[in-house]
């Protein structure tokens, strides 16, 4: 019973009409509560990050708490309704004045930041960039461990300038950087990379790597694991610029000159980056290489195939093979490669085949994502040029569900459409001359702040021209001159090495 109840909680099933009369299911994204928590404060429930709710307890567990070891203090922050890092220095700090907090302790602190940070706690990063700031301040033991996981924890944050700050001061006073330290940076510059730049700044960190962390370039499995996956995130970098070049640099590198034996992560963000730079034959020809190597592929090998097919009428065919080749390998296809499927299916015009990935989706019981309705949302904008307005109608049931929550966070709580169905969805209404939708759309954008984007205030800027919808156009048109101009001011005025290289580049441009 307990079972079903949680599953009636997980998906709760609204009806659209999908333009026949077969209905299918809008499940909204809610996922049941996780039963383990292992810090109540990240969900505000406890009253340990502003002040304690229980004094005598912090100071109960102080008593027994040895800051030169590491096992007390681990067992404090690991225990139900643990103390925020912060409030646990701060009261080490008060208690024990006159003796130096170790590095092995700070370090123990950043780290459960970090965790922090990886749940998702907004300023969670800030909070570690006090306790190290204070205990530097403080005079207390911020040697190699402390600046390594406040670096780790920038990287973890997606802030690579100050990670690249920090590097700086680990380099200058000669501390030891250890090569997961060098991953951790590539990994944030290659996750950020929408340009050759941040791909740049990745390649930098991996020379440095290479020449200055000491460790060896191969170990019993054939290949280092932290190469691997140094190698593994400058493919994925290479993928997000969609550059091919890039991908056969490190590929020739790693693979052939070091003849380091790759693993699964190298060949699927490989194989991704080649699908993405319309490099569809070297792209199977490594698929292939691959499950020769005997290595089996992943879900996300398969899907960056699927990505890439669609271009000619036989691909919807393949895609199907490749569907069966997933299931002989007793691999469950997951909302990911439905959503590459169905992809597939609308670039081909193929609304039936359209229909039945959906129905097989329904049948798995997975959860549409932003991304998969703005799939099903471009077909919908190809075929209402048919003058079939069910096809419209289900575009706008979509959007009026998304709005109002029909994707869900972690936590079960409502969260905003994504620019990847949100700019399918105006682009269609736009073509439709659907104006009250299209002004729905803008004025959303606008309320969750993602109009003043590089990717979203084009096309809604042009979509309220389409529709003649002067008043909003003339008003976020002032709105972003404005911006702009508050950018230029903090700009000049700021004394940020990075502003300033901003400026520079503006004055050279």
């Amino acid at each position: 019973m307990a079972l079903r109840r949680t599953l009636r909680r997980m998906v709760r099933p609204t009806s659209i009409d999908w333009g026949d009369d077969n209905a299918v299911e809008m499940r909204s994204n809610l996922r049941p509560a996780s039963t383990t928590k292992p810090y109540s404060h990240r969900e505000g429930k406890s009253n340990w990050l502003t002040s304690p709710a229980n004094p005598t307890d912090l100071s109960a567990a102080l008593n027994n708490l040895d800051t030169s070891g590491p096992a007390s203090l681990q067992n404090l922050l690991r225990a139900k309704d643990a103390p925020h890092p912060l409030v646990v220095f701060r009261a080490i700090k008060s208690k024990n004045k006159r003796s130096k907090i170790s590095d092995s302790a700070l370090y123990i602190l950043l780290m459960h930041c970090k965790s922090l940070i990886a749940g998702g706690g907004k300023g969670e990063y800030n909070k570690a960039r006090t306790i190290f700031y204070e205990a530097l301040e403080g005079g207390h033991d911020v040697g190699k461990s402390t600046n390594t996981a406040l670096l780790i924890c920038a990287c973890a944050a997606g802030k690579p300038a100050d990670a690249e700050k920090t590097l700086e001061r680990m380099k200058k006073l000669k501390i030891e950087i250890l090569p997961n330290v060098y991953t951790a940076l590539i990994h944030v510059f290659c996750k950020m990379a929408t340009d050759t730049s941040k791909l740049a700044k990745a390649w930098e960190a991996f020379e440095d790597m290479v020449t200055n962390a000491k460790f060896n370039k191969e170990d019993k499995d054939g290949v280092n694991t932290t190469l691997a996956l140094a190698a593994a995130s400058l493919l994925n970098g290479a993928a997000r610029c969609k550059s091919a070049e890039d991908a056969e640099k490190v590929w020739k590198l790693v693979v052939v000159k070091w003849a380091a034996k790759p693993n699964v992560y190298m060949y699927t963000n490989y194989i991704h980056a080649l699908a993405v730079s319309d490099n569809l034959p070297k792209a199977l020809s490594v698929f292939d290489d691959m499950k020769n190597a005997g290595i089996t592929p992943t879900h996300h090998t398969y899907a960056s195939i699927l990505s890439a097919l669609g271009e000619e009428p036989d691909d919807a065919e393949f895609a199907e093979s490749l569907m069966e080749e997933m299931l002989e390998n007793k691999l469950v296809p997951n909302i990911i490669v439905y959503t590459s499927l169905l992809k597939v299916y609308q670039k081909v015009s193929d609304v039936v085949g359209m229909k039945s990935v959906y129905r097989r989706l329904r049948k798995a019981q997975l959860l549409p994502t932003d991304h998969t309705w703005g799939v099903i949302v471009k077909a919908c904008k190809v075929l209402s040029r048919n003058r079939d307005d069910s096809y419209a109608r289900l575009a706008a049931a979509v959007w009026d569900k998304a709005k109002n929550g029909l994707a869900t966070t972690k936590h079960g709580a409502a969260r905003n459409p994504s620019i990847h169905l949100m700019l399918p969805v105006l682009r269609m209404f736009a073509e439709n001359l659907e104006a009250h939708l299209v002004r729905d759309v803008v004025q959303h954008l606008h309320a969750t702040k993602m109009l003043f984007t590089s990717r979203t205030y084009g096309p809604a800027m042009e979509a309220l021209r389409v529709v003649d919808a002067t008043d909003l156009l003339e008003q976020y048109e002032a709105e972003s001159k404005q911006k702009h101009q508050a950018y230029q001011e903090r700009l000049q005025n700021s004394t940020r090495p990075r502003d300033a290289a901003a400026r520079a580049h503006i004055r050279d441009a």
